[in-house]
């Protein structure tokens, strides 16, 4: 699969990724009123008990198609990486520091992922500005945007999961409905930047001397 294509479908899976996660903040805030409504005593228990099977039901759909679609990003994302990394090597530049696995393997490697995996997309990126004078290529703004909204949004993440799995109360769960809301932001930035990121690298590259 060339380059040009993987680049194609990480976009549109990133397109697809960011509505999703649009719907599941919808769906979040959804809950989150359905709780103060019931808090407040708006309706009644009864009442809450047939809504909240509907709402549970809404979460748990959108909460699947969200897990799929973003297992089919890291998926494709993956391949990108690799594709770039190895179009690096094959450039014919000199002290590449990362291969292609490693170029991806960092990331899932706890406390390593928190740099290498940016120094990996750095040298992807300065190769495909100038193979030849490659360290010498300066780094645009966009790359450590990127990463830090990365760095940022995986640790709010992990806050949220951790303390979801305690939210036995009404507080705790309009607390955690709320957290998938006003994360939203963060979310689609961090999409936008990865994705300025690949389109700038894939931009500099000449696929033709990739392999399929």
């Amino acid at each position: 699969m060339s380059i040009q294509r993987v680049t194609t479908y990480v976009k549109w899976s990133i397109y697809t990724l960011s509505f999703a996660e649009i719907c599941s903040a919808i769906s979040s805030y959804m809950q989150y009123n359905l709780l103060d409504k019931f808090d407040t005593g708006l309706i009644t228990a009864e009442q809450f008990n047939v809504l909240a099977v509907t709402n549970d039901n809404r979460e748990q759909t959108i909460g699947l198609v969200c897990l799929g679609i973003f297992i089919a990003t890291v998926i494709l994302s993956g391949r990108w990486i690799y594709l770039s990394s190895k179009h690096n090597h094959q450039s014919g530049a000199d002290g590449l520091h990362y291969s292609p696995g490693w170029s991806v393997g960092w990331y899932f490697i706890p406390i390593f992922s928190l740099w290498k995996p940016y120094q990996a997309m750095k040298q992807i990126y300065q190769v495909s500005v100038d193979k030849d004078n490659w360290k010498e290529v300066g780094i645009p703004g966009v790359l450590p945007i990127w990463w830090a909204l990365w760095i940022i949004s995986n640790a709010i993440g992990q806050i949220i999961i951790r303390t979801s799995s305690n939210a036995n109360d009404i507080e705790s769960l309009q607390i955690e409905s709320l957290a998938y809301v006003v994360t939203l932001p963060l979310d689609l930035a961090l999409n936008y930047y990865f994705l300025k990121v690949i389109l700038k690298i894939s931009n500099n590259i000449n696929p033709t001397g990739l392999e399929k």
